[in-house]
């Protein structure tokens, strides 16, 4: 990808939209009654995965040990098999959605499910890899008992994500435009009718777009500085590529579409000896692994989802990557559990006691 100018935005869009299924997966907890907790994964696995059982870190944003049990199912079918798919059976599967035009591996769910005594447990064994960005949450569980119920308090939070970019989004936004943009606070848009939304969103974006273009160009100018002398151009030259970055940043935030970056640059500076660095892979390897690391995280999506283990929900929520650009991630979900027996013997009681005291007060009448 590092060959193309604006790659991030355009490129990379449409390379991870094939693979979309590597960055998104459900993510359901449930808290038990004794405050220990079972944590399961729902994950899309490509055919050679789903066949061998060997999972490919490469496609997978999910990172599990061997502690995790692996098992699969159909899509919106409550039976889990064994891990793997024997070959005859996803060959089967395979015909029976071709059939139907769906895809075997967007049928086929695969479960990692794993259960831990605490929540600080949990949060170590949670480990998503986007990139080189390794995302791993701190979860606190508060359990208070009260003689009719117990209240569960789970805390969890998803820390900001740093992507290290060189150029930082308050050179391109305001605070409250990053909040909105990415995390939808505040509501730049309260009180307005679609046309002035739509004016605010076309304008955010085109500065989204600009951010996204300047942090590419930063890196590939970086590279191009810090290798110079492969050019084969002298000092003069260098000089000249160092005092003209403002020019040369302005007309590639400005660019509207792909092009080839070695052409674009020898186009700029007439020359082609910057290609020299541009088409050498091991030397633009930190820009596209930057490059990689961002469209992990615009793709990252989990269903997250929280229930008691009789099967009530708590919370249902999406967590995204787009949003921890912004912020922290909080899901704060509390539920209070009823204890049915409490009421029934604090009820037996209190009728107890009328059917008692109407007995006493009978005998004195008597």
């Amino acid at each position: 990808m590092n060959r193309f100018v604006s790659n991030w935005m355009i490129l990379g869009a449409v390379i991870l939209a094939s693979c979309d299924d590597t960055y998104q997966c459900g993510l359901t907890t449930t808290v038990h009654d004794d405050g220990t907790f079972s944590r399961e994964y729902a994950l899309h696995l490509d055919s050679a995965q789903l066949v061998s059982g060997r999972l490919d870190t490469a496609k997978n944003m999910v990172v599990l040990d061997s502690n995790w049990q692996l098992t699969w199912g159909l899509k919106g079918d409550s039976a889990r098999h064994p891990f793997p798919v024997g070959v005859e059976t996803y060959r089967k599967l395979q015909q029976r959605c071709q059939a139907d035009n769906r895809s075997a591996s967007d049928t086929i769910v695969v479960y990692a499910t794993r259960s831990f005594d605490n929540a600080e447990s949990m949060a170590r064994n949670t480990h998503f890899k986007l990139g080189t960005i390794d995302l791993t949450p701190s979860i606190s569980m508060e359990k208070s008992y009260r003689f009719f119920h117990t209240t569960y308090q789970l805390k969890e939070r998803y820390p900001q994500l740093r992507l290290h970019l060189p150029v930082p989004l308050s050179r391109y936004f305001t605070k409250e435009e990053i909040g909105y943009w990415f995390d939808g606070s505040p509501d730049l848009g309260a009180g307005l009718n679609g046309m002035e939304t739509d004016d605010i969103t076309q304008r955010l974006k085109e500065k989204y777009t600009r951010w996204v273009a300047a942090n590419d160009f930063e890196l590939t100018y970086r590279t191009i500085l810090d290798n110079y002398a492969r050019t084969g151009l002298g000092d003069k030259e260098k000089a000249r590529f160092r005092a003209l970055h403002d020019s040369l940043l302005t007309a590639y935030t400005n660019l509207k579409g792909l092009e080839d970056k070695a052409e674009w640059f020898g186009r700029q500076l007439n020359t082609d000896a910057y290609a020299q660095i541009l088409d050498d892979e091991g030397l633009m390897a930190k820009v596209e692994a930057q490059g990689n690391t961002f469209l992990s995280t615009l793709m990252f999506n989990v269903d997250y989802r929280v229930e008691m283990d009789n099967g009530m929900p708590i919370v249902a929520q999406k967590l995204t990557g787009t949003r921890l650009i912004a912020s922290d991630e909080h899901f704060d979900p509390t539920v209070v559990r009823s204890h049915w027996p409490a009421y029934a013997f604090t009820l037996l009681l209190i009728v107890g006691t009328l059917i008692g005291l109407a007995v006493l007060h009978r005998k004195k009448r008597q």
